[in-house]
């Protein structure tokens, strides 16, 4: 028996585009059903065999599953954006809360509990330094074991800012389920784009499925969107990615015979 793995015949990146055919191929598919005659009267008209339709139709299937792909990056950029500003106002916002008038008068938000702790929590977050020393940390050894650099002291800040804008940054294997979620909503967005094309697709069970593709994709963008602009999760994730890239020493005998005196 000859065992064929796909996975070395292909190119590595192949498999980052298949998510893509997902949307495209949903809106050939539900056009086709609703409307044959478009597509029939199509491929009439560009005179090509079988082989050569199926080929043209796999390309219009990537070209317009990215397009939708796009979009639902877009989507998320929207997010994005709507999240840091939504920020950026809340911390505005309890600075004025907590502004101090004269110094015999004082605002009478500066001894709510709740707005000084959502204050503190939104300048320094809960975590945030003892994750950023271990990624100090973490990146002082990285750049020792693997690329021979001796690291800059701790005060440096501005060095270390330099090495954390490239140490540390999550790979797109990292976003594998997140990029499913993306083809998901896409999908949905591909397929009200269909029904706009197909008027017979215009029912209650396909809109009901196809808002909920988009409805959850929408949410689960926005809960990712919020979990990465929250700094301590981000450190969270450049921490973990850069235990990942240092090299790996093997457990001497002797580190062995201890391990196993202490069993």
């Amino acid at each position: 028996m000859i065992n064929v793995d796909l996975s070395k015949l292909l190119h590595p990146r192949f498999w980052d585009m298949v998510p893509a055919f997902m949307p495209g191929l949903f809106f050939e598919v539900c056009v086709l059903c609703a409307r044959p005659e478009l597509v029939y009267g199509i491929a009439a008209r560009a005179h090509l065999d079988r082989y050569a339709l199926v080929v043209v139709a796999l390309i219009v299937a990537f070209v317009v599953g990215t397009a939708f792909m796009l979009w639902v990056r877009l989507i998320r950029l929207a997010l994005a954006f709507v999240d840091r500003s939504g920020r950026w106002g809340w911390g505005k916002l309890l600075g004025y809360l907590l502004r101090r008038g004269s110094p015999s008068k004082l605002s009478k938000f500066a001894s709510s509990r709740f707005v000084n702790e959502a204050f503190r929590e939104m300048m320094s977050p809960r975590g945030l330094g003892g994750v950023q020393r271990a990624r100090h940390r973490a990146a002082a050894g990285l750049l020792r074991r693997r690329y021979g650099l001796e690291p800059p002291d701790w005060q440096n800040s501005s060095e270390w800012q330099g090495w954390n804008s490239v140490l540390g940054i999550p790979r797109l294997e990292t976003f594998k389920g997140v990029l499913l979620v993306m083809a998901a909503q896409a999908t949905g967005w591909s397929a009200l784009a269909a029904a706009y094309v197909a008027p017979a697709l215009r029912n209650r069970p396909y809109f009901v499925f196809s808002l909920f593709l988009v409805v959850y994709g929408i949410l689960a963008e926005w809960n990712l969107v919020r979990w990465w602009n929250h700094p301590a999760s981000r450190s969270l994730v450049m921490l973990r990615t850069t235990l990942d890239e240092i090299p790996k020493e093997p457990i001497s005998d002797e580190k062995k015979d201890g391990e196993a005196e202490v069993e």
